[in-house]
């Protein structure tokens, strides 16, 4: 089978799994779930990039979730919120790019993808942008929120690819 042919097949049938799961349980962020996907082949593809994707989605989405946490209590009186954060923000991202050298998050788009992730949930999530939900043991903590969304996606995007593996070679031994 061509790969083109098996990459649809194989995807669309674990993105139809994933999504009737997903929403069964209706806690996992179905969208973070494909974000990591994505990110899991644009890291690769392989097992190699499993635990890479998992590490690098993980560490963005904390480095966000420490900005969320810092933006609460902005220490300088009459500095305008937004100048705040936009100051948190560059200074993470320096730091989150800088922190890449280490070469278990040497993925930075995998970095960005759970960054982004997370201040998605944040911006659009009544009540997510608060200490009480913040700072939460639950799912209702956009960190374990994020990072179990995405570690699940990049399961999911590995057993996609086994299927292209398997597919694929089906077409050749033919």
């Amino acid at each position: 089978m061509p790969a083109i042919m098996a990459m649809a097949i194989s995807v669309g049938f674990f993105g139809g799994i994933a999504t009737w799961s997903v929403l069964s349980v209706g806690t996992i962020l179905l969208w973070g779930v494909f974000t990591a996907w994505a990110s899991f082949f644009a890291a690769g593809g392989d097992n190699k990039a499993i635990m890479l994707n998992i590490a690098c989605n993980s560490f963005g989405s904390l480095v966000a979730w420490a900005v969320a946490v810092l933006a609460l209590s902005n220490p300088v009186p009459g500095l305008p919120g937004p100048a705040w954060i936009g100051i948190l923000v560059a200074a993470s991202i320096i730091f989150f790019v800088l922190s890449s050298q280490i070469p278990a998050l040497g993925f930075v788009p995998g970095i960005v993808f759970g960054y982004a992730t997370t201040f998605a949930y944040l911006s659009q999530t009544p009540g997510a942008f608060a200490y009480e939900a913040l700072l939460s043991a639950s799912l209702q903590n956009v960190l374990p929120l994020v990072v179990v969304s995405m570690a699940i996606g990049t399961v999911f995007g590995a057993a996609s690819a086994k299927g292209v593996g398997i597919l694929s070679a089906r077409s050749e031994a033919a």
